[in-house]
């Protein structure tokens, strides 16, 4: 994603306020995918420290999802599948809990093989 990307993922939180505090412990960061969405992908970030986004029934946030998609209908079907892992709160608190990357990784794939499959275009 490109930086205009990025500034516009700010200026909707700015706007918008913390709608993307999905669930508890969780933000899903993304915008549309013509600010400068290169292609799709994900990054993670988890807080050793959580931090409060003032959406007090999912507060405090310990993981940052931000989404980068370059079409709408990659941009429903990443979100859907990242909304579904995330409301299971193992998931959530086994990527907290996690003591690496390698192991983050891990997780996630163990958790995504348990998800209907569907293909991106």
């Amino acid at each position: 994603a490109t930086e205009e990307y990025v500034g516009e993922m700010i200026n909707n939180a700015i706007v918008n306020g913390p709608y993307y505090v999905i669930t508890k412990n969780v933000a899903l960061a993304h915008t549309k995918p013509q600010f400068g969405a290169l292609s799709t992908g994900i990054s993670l970030v988890v807080l050793k420290k959580p931090v409060e986004f003032g959406r007090e029934q999912f507060d405090p946030v310990n993981l940052i999802f931000c989404l980068s998609t370059n079409n709408s209908v990659n941009t429903v079907i990443a979100l859907s599948n990242l909304i579904r892992l995330c409301k299971r709160r193992i998931f959530v608190e086994d990527i907290i809990e996690a003591n690496n990357p390698k192991d983050i990784y891990k997780i996630i794939n163990m958790y995504e093989k348990g998800l209907k499959k569907v293909t991106v275009y």
